[in-house]
């Protein structure tokens, strides 16, 4: 023990040089509470929409023209269903492809904080700004797609699993639309 420090008595109070410091103050510990500890048996029941989902196949876009953007990468993201389709006595799993762009992640995020107020949300890769340099350039690097592409597979991944994101709308869109997305989010047309 310190000189002049004293342990938590039982009325949760430390003695410091002769002064109470009460630590539990601000935490509302009255007895008219009922406080439940978090555990798993507490949690709703939750299953995945969707098995794993890839996302692969970088491919650098380079557009021509008076009105093009500079060139972007596009990824492959391909997402199956858990959960088999019965269909005749038979089963089958879905598959659904599409094709995306960094800023289509960008956009998804924006709309799932949106759609799933107070959740704590995965973190969507950063646009580093070592990146930003590269990709404004027609000179990006296969070693950059790849990262990126395995980057935002752990992030979709992670929303899949969420078990409030993981059943939004938005993110089921996402996976399901095959078409360009822009076609359903206006902001990313």
């Amino acid at each position: 023990q310190q000189k002049g420090f004293v342990s938590q008595g039982g009325n949760g109070t430390h003695k410091n040089n002769s002064r109470h410091v009460n630590v539990t103050a601000g935490m509302h510990n009255s007895n008219s509470q009922k406080v439940t500890k978090a555990t798993h048996s507490n949690l709703p029941n939750f299953s995945p929409l969707f098995g794993p989902i890839r996302v692969s196949d970088p491919l650098l876009i380079e557009e021509t023209g008076f009105f093009a953007g500079p060139p972007h990468w596009t990824y492959s993201v391909t997402a199956t269903s858990p959960q088999p389709i019965h269909d005749d006595g038979k089963e089958y799993a879905t598959t659904n492809q599409s094709r995306r762009r960094f800023r289509h992640f960008v956009a998804l995020e924006k709309r799932l904080r949106e759609s799933c107020l107070g959740s704590i949300l995965p973190p969507r890769p950063e646009k580093h700004s070592n990146r930003a340099i590269e990709e404004a350039t027609s000179h990006q690097s296969a070693q950059f797609a790849f990262a990126r592409a395995n980057e935002l597979e752990i992030y979709l991944n992670s929303l899949c699993n969420h078990p409030i994101a993981g059943k939004a709308s938005d993110l089921k869109l996402f996976l399901n639309l095959p078409d360009h997305i822009g076609t359903a989010w206006p902001e990313v047309s």
